[in-house]
């Protein structure tokens, strides 16, 4: 209801047998191969949802020319339906990533007005309630 969308993700899968698992099992020692992997899964990301909402722009054009070729046809169903369709407002989201707690933030591109901070921290947030570790 707030226009975010919480939820939506990507599941990756890689084959990393080059990294070392830690103590725990649970995670990977944080070496700089392993900060190199996340840098670079974080631009396949970036260009994942880049490429995503391209293609989603295209199929909107389409639909809009599509529709306004059926209207010039049939002027007489202009007015039988009172619905239109909403579509949901696009969001501008970029992928960064915290250098101190490796986490990932979906952070609206407009609210960085264009220059990002690199490397980026949880307390660099643009929001100041989010300014923390979550």
């Amino acid at each position: 209801s707030s226009g975010q969308r919480s939820g939506v993700g990507v599941i990756g899968v890689i084959e990393c047998n080059f990294l070392k698992p830690a103590h725990n099992k649970q995670d990977f020692e944080y070496t700089k191969e392993y900060r190199l992997t996340l840098a670079a899964l974080g631009l396949k990301l970036n260009d994942y949802w880049r490429e995503k909402k391209e293609k989603k722009a295209k199929e909107r054009a389409f639909q809009a020319l599509e529709r306004k070729s059926q209207e010039g046809d049939t002027e007489e169903t202009e007015d039988e339906d009172g619905e239109e369709d909403e579509e949901e407002e696009e969001v501008n989201v970029m992928w960064i990533q915290c250098e101190e707690c490796l986490k990932w933030r979906g952070i609206s591109t407009h609210l960085f007005a264009g220059s990002v901070p690199d490397p980026f921290r949880c307390s660099m947030h643009p929001i100041p309630s989010l300014r923390n570790h979550f």
